[in-house]
C-alpha cells in the first residue's frame, strides 16, 4: 500500500470513528427525549393510519410493489407513505430500488411496537 493509500485508510478511519462516536451521542440524546419523543411520533400514526400499517410492513427485504400487493392499494399510494416515513426519518432506502429499512430510531424507541399497540389496536 502506498502512503497515499495509507493516508486515506486511516482518514477514512477517523471518519468512521467519529460516525460511531455520533451515532453513540445520539442513542443518548433520543433515550433523554423519549418522554417527549413517543407522544409525537403516536400522534403522527393516529394521524396517519395508513402510513402507520405501511411502516409496521416495512421489513428491508419487502418493496413498496410487495406492500402495495399485501394491502391491496397502489404502489403509488406505498411511495406516498414511504415518503413521509422518510422525512419523519422513521426508514431509510436500502441499496435495492423501492426498498426501505426502519432507522435506528426504531431500535431505541421500539415505534412498532408502540404503533401495533397505541395505534393500530
Amino acid at each position: 500500500m502506498g502512503d497515499e493509500n495509507k493516508e486515506i485508510f486511516l482518514k477514512v478511519d477517523k471518519l468512521l470513528d467519529k460516525v460511531e462516536a455520533l451515532d453513540g451521542k445520539m442513542n443518548w440524546v433520543i433515550r433523554g427525549q423519549t418522554e417527549k419523543t413517543k407522544p409525537m411520533i403516536i400522534d403522527f400514526f393516529k394521524r396517519n393510519k395508513r402510513v402507520a400499517v405501511t411502516y409496521i410492513l416495512i421489513d428491508g427485504q419487502k418493496s413498496t410493489s410487495d406492500i402495495a400487493k399485501e394491502l391491496k392499494v397502489s404502489q403509488a399510494a406505498i411511495t406516498q407513505h414511504c415518503t413521509k416515513l422518510l422525512m419523519k426519518g422513521l426508514i431509510q432506502p436500502t441499496n435495492k430500488v423501492g426498498v426501505y429499512k426502519k432507522d435506528k430510531i426504531e431500535k431505541i424507541l421500539h415505534i412498532q411496537a408502540m404503533v401495533e399497540r397505541e395505534v393500530i389496536e
